[in-house]
């Protein structure tokens, strides 16, 4: 059973729009994992990714 969910995004300032777009990714990101059965809290190869420069 899938669930719909509908994003409203008013009109704001251009300098905020990353503020928004990361705000539905990362909504989109949690969604995704959990529906493929994914634990959110532990993420996979972060420190790798983070201690890599």
């Amino acid at each position: 059973m899938l669930k719909e969910d509908t994003i409203i995004l008013n009109d704001y300032a251009y300098y905020l729009s990353s503020v928004s777009v990361s705000i539905v990714a990362f909504y989109l990101a949690y969604y995704v994992s959990i529906s493929k059965g994914l634990n959110v809290n532990k993420p996979r190869n972060l420190a790798k990714s983070v201690t890599v420069g």
